[in-house]
């Protein structure tokens, strides 16, 4: 697979909402200014200038390609630099970015078989844009998408998920909810033929992982991507 080199770009604050009642998570949208660079897979990530020579990574939950759009997500229920640059912008506010980049994408491979998509928090981020590929797609195969939250409040994007329930094949959502003792990690299906994509805090990301292992699940099916607090994206 071709991956776009990214390059630093500028782009245009189209829209901003926030997508809980606690103000949390804040989600964005820009308009770029050369549409042509702008071409990211599913699953890839920008790199937003929060500061002079400072930057925070998020992954695009959104993306036109064609009109030159594309969408964030964000926790910024804390005072890091990355969360405070992005709640003083407002719609017409000129960001710079590097991107698109990243590899943790929807596999080709992947369209032969089961997906499982695993998240926590803003870890549903890139799990967007791939369901919106299968969406697009003549996907066949089983997609079991499970989201966990600390709180119900918390989980993002339920509308999106009701949609893709109804309009994907044989999709089936879980959603969970720590606080009532229902982690993701325990609803897990184990299975053979089956690639797992698992994005989102980064324990998460490695109970699933030795989970998956002690199931004699192949590292060549499991693709992650975890977030830290400050939201650097880490392979």
């Amino acid at each position: 697979m071709t991956f776009q080199r990214p390059t630093k770009q500028s782009a245009t604050v189209i829209g901003k909402n926030y997508l809980d009642p606690n103000n949390k998570y804040l989600y964005i949208s820009f308009l770029v200014e050369n549409k042509h660079l702008m071409e990211p897979l599913p699953g890839q990530f920008v790199s937003l200038q929060v500061a002079q020579n400072t930057y925070r990574s998020y992954s695009i939950c959104a993306s036109n390609i064609k009109n030159g759009v594309f969408s964030i997500v964000a926790a910024v229920a804390h005072d890091g630099i990355g969360s405070t640059y992005l709640k003083s912008l407002e719609c017409g506010h000129t960001i710079d970015f590097i991107g698109p980049a990243g590899r943790f994408i929807l596999s080709p491979l992947s369209m032969n078989t089961n997906i499982v998509f695993v998240s926590t928090g803003t870890g549903i981020a890139p799990f967007m844009t791939m369901l919106d590929t299968l969406l697009q797609s003549d996907y066949k195969h089983k997609v079991t998408f499970i989201h966990g939250a600390r709180y119900e409040h918390e989980l993002l994007f339920l509308e999106e998920i009701e949609t893709y329930s109804k309009s994907i094949d044989n999709f089936e959502s879980i959603l969970c909810v720590s606080s009532s003792d229902k982690r993701v990690t325990s609803v897990l299906p184990i299975s053979s033929n089956v690639h797992y994509y698992l994005c989102g805090n980064p324990n998460m990301v490695e109970d699933a992982k030795s989970l998956l292992a002690q199931n004699n699940i192949g590292a060549d099916c499991i693709f992650t991507e975890k977030f830290t607090h400050a939201k650097q994206i880490k392979s």
